[in-house]
Protein backbone atom coordinates (compact mmCIF):
# COMPACT_ATOMS: atom_id res chain seq x y z
CA UNK A 1 0.00 0.00 0.00
CA UNK A 2 1.50 3.48 -0.29
CA UNK A 3 0.12 6.87 0.55
CA UNK A 4 2.10 8.52 -2.03
CA UNK A 5 -0.83 9.68 -3.55
CA UNK A 6 -2.17 11.26 0.06
CA UNK A 7 -2.52 14.73 0.23
CA UNK A 8 0.05 16.12 2.67
CA UNK A 9 -1.33 18.02 5.89
CA UNK A 10 0.03 21.27 6.97
CA UNK A 11 0.99 22.32 9.69
CA UNK A 12 -0.95 24.54 11.70
CA UNK A 13 -0.92 28.38 11.26
CA UNK A 14 1.85 29.57 12.65
CA UNK A 15 1.32 31.19 15.72
CA UNK A 16 3.92 34.34 15.41
CA UNK A 17 7.09 34.38 18.16
CA UNK A 18 6.11 30.46 18.88
CA UNK A 19 8.67 27.69 17.13
CA UNK A 20 7.13 24.65 16.81
CA UNK A 21 7.80 21.80 19.20
CA UNK A 22 7.90 18.00 18.77
CA UNK A 23 4.68 17.60 20.26
CA UNK A 24 3.54 19.66 17.51
CA UNK A 25 4.75 17.11 14.87
CA UNK A 26 3.65 14.44 17.10
CA UNK A 27 0.51 15.29 16.97
CA UNK A 28 0.24 16.33 13.45
CA UNK A 29 2.00 12.61 12.97
CA UNK A 30 -1.07 10.84 14.74
CA UNK A 31 -3.66 13.21 12.47
CA UNK A 32 -1.71 11.70 9.56
CA UNK A 33 -1.64 8.70 10.21
CA UNK A 34 -5.23 8.79 10.71
CA UNK A 35 -5.64 10.24 7.75
CA UNK A 36 -4.31 7.88 5.40
CA UNK A 37 -6.23 4.86 7.24
CA UNK A 38 -6.60 2.36 5.80
CA UNK A 39 -3.38 2.54 3.79
CA UNK A 40 -0.18 2.63 5.74
CA UNK A 41 1.61 5.65 6.20
CA UNK A 42 5.78 4.69 5.67
CA UNK A 43 8.55 6.43 7.61
CA UNK A 44 10.20 7.81 5.29
CA UNK A 45 7.14 9.78 3.97
CA UNK A 46 6.72 11.05 7.19
CA UNK A 47 10.55 12.02 7.41
CA UNK A 48 10.08 13.96 4.44
CA UNK A 49 6.94 15.38 4.75
CA UNK A 50 7.93 16.78 8.60
CA UNK A 51 11.45 17.99 7.10
CA UNK A 52 9.34 20.28 4.49
CA UNK A 53 6.77 21.63 6.74
CA UNK A 54 8.16 21.78 10.40
CA UNK A 55 11.98 22.12 9.03
CA UNK A 56 14.98 19.89 9.16
CA UNK A 57 15.87 20.25 13.12
CA UNK A 58 13.05 17.73 13.61
CA UNK A 59 15.03 15.26 11.29
CA UNK A 60 18.21 13.34 12.31
CA UNK A 61 20.72 10.47 10.80
CA UNK A 62 19.65 7.45 12.59
CA UNK A 63 22.33 4.58 13.27
CA UNK A 64 22.59 3.40 9.60
CA UNK A 65 22.96 7.11 8.54
CA UNK A 66 19.28 7.39 7.17
CA UNK A 67 16.75 9.96 7.83
CA UNK A 68 15.15 10.17 10.97
CA UNK A 69 12.56 11.86 12.86
CA UNK A 70 13.98 12.87 16.21
CA UNK A 71 14.14 10.51 19.33
CA UNK A 72 12.00 13.71 21.29
CA UNK A 73 9.46 13.51 18.41
CA UNK A 74 9.41 9.54 18.41
CA UNK A 75 8.92 9.70 22.34
CA UNK A 76 5.99 12.44 21.94
CA UNK A 77 4.49 10.39 19.67
CA UNK A 78 4.86 7.28 21.66
CA UNK A 79 3.07 9.27 24.38
CA UNK A 80 0.31 10.96 22.94
CA UNK A 81 -0.87 8.36 19.50
CA UNK A 82 -3.64 5.71 20.27
CA UNK A 83 -3.29 2.31 21.51
CA UNK A 84 -4.62 1.58 18.13
CA UNK A 85 -1.72 2.72 16.14
CA UNK A 86 0.46 0.20 15.17
CA UNK A 87 3.79 -0.06 13.75
CA UNK A 88 4.82 -2.36 11.08
CA UNK A 89 8.64 -3.21 11.11
CA UNK A 90 8.93 -4.64 8.00
CA UNK A 91 7.49 -2.26 5.99
CA UNK A 92 8.69 0.64 8.19
CA UNK A 93 5.34 2.27 8.35
CA UNK A 94 2.38 3.10 10.97
CA UNK A 95 -1.29 1.46 10.24
CA UNK A 96 -4.68 1.74 12.26
CA UNK A 97 -6.10 -1.74 12.13
CA UNK A 98 -9.82 -2.50 11.69
CA UNK A 99 -12.14 -3.87 14.74
CA UNK A 100 -11.39 -7.35 13.66
CA UNK A 101 -7.87 -7.15 13.52
CA UNK A 102 -7.61 -5.71 17.15
CA UNK A 103 -10.22 -8.28 18.50
CA UNK A 104 -7.19 -10.86 17.47
CA UNK A 105 -4.65 -8.69 18.63
CA UNK A 106 -6.06 -8.93 21.97
CA UNK A 107 -6.56 -12.61 22.26
CA UNK A 108 -3.38 -13.39 20.77
CA UNK A 109 -1.70 -10.82 23.96
CA UNK A 110 -3.99 -12.86 26.33
CA UNK A 111 -2.84 -16.07 24.90
CA UNK A 112 0.67 -14.98 25.75
CA UNK A 113 0.35 -13.31 28.70
CA UNK A 114 -1.74 -17.06 29.71
CA UNK A 115 1.43 -18.93 28.34
CA UNK A 116 3.75 -16.59 30.26
CA UNK A 117 1.81 -16.76 33.60
CA UNK A 118 1.62 -21.07 33.48
CA UNK A 119 6.06 -20.72 32.31
CA UNK A 120 6.06 -18.81 35.03
CA UNK A 121 4.04 -20.74 37.72
CA UNK A 122 5.39 -24.18 36.46
CA UNK A 123 8.80 -22.69 37.57
CA UNK A 124 7.31 -21.96 41.08
CA UNK A 125 8.02 -18.06 40.55
CA UNK A 126 6.10 -15.44 42.16
CA UNK A 127 4.14 -13.84 39.14
CA UNK A 128 4.05 -10.46 39.56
Amino acid sequence: MNDENAEPLSPAEPVPGREDTADDVAAWLVERIQRVTPHAFYAKTAVREVEEDFGEDFIVADRNDHASLRPDVLAAFAELKPAEIRWNTRSKSWWLPTPEQLEAFREADERKASKKRAHVAARGEPTA
